[in-house]
C-alpha cells in the first residue's frame, strides 16, 4: 500500500519534526488540526509557526521511500485557526 510521508515544519526553529505516514492529505490534515486545536499541544500555543508538509511517498509492499523534489505545504497552523473561527460564525 502506498502511504504518504508528512512532517510538521517549525518556522521559528527552522526544522522539520520526525516524519509520519498517512494514507492521504485529508487524514494528515485531520491529525494536524487535532494537534493545533489541542490546548496541551505546542502547536496550539503558536499555530502560525507550524506547517503540515508532505515530503514524499512510502510503499510498504516494497519498502521504497520516494522523496519529492520539493516539499509540499498542505496547511498552516494559522489557517486551521482562521478556518475554525470562520466556521463558528
Amino acid at each position: 500500500m502506498k502511504m504518504f510521508v508528512y512532517s510538521v515544519y517549525d518556522a521559528v526553529a527552522s526544522v522539520y519534526s520526525h516524519p509520519f505516514y498517512s494514507v492521504n492529505a485529508g487524514v494528515a490534515t485531520r491529525d494536524f488540526t487535532t494537534a493545533v486545536l489541542d490546548p496541551s499541544s505546542k502547536l496550539h500555543a503558536n499555530p502560525a509557526d507550524f506547517r503540515l508538509c508532505c515530503l514524499g511517498e512510502f510503499d510498504d509492499s516494497t519498502g521504497a521511500l520516494i522523496p519529492y523534489d520539493q516539499v509540499s505545504v498542505i496547511v498552516s497552523g494559522d489557517a486551521v485557526i482562521n478556518f475554525r473561527s470562520i466556521s463558528k460564525e
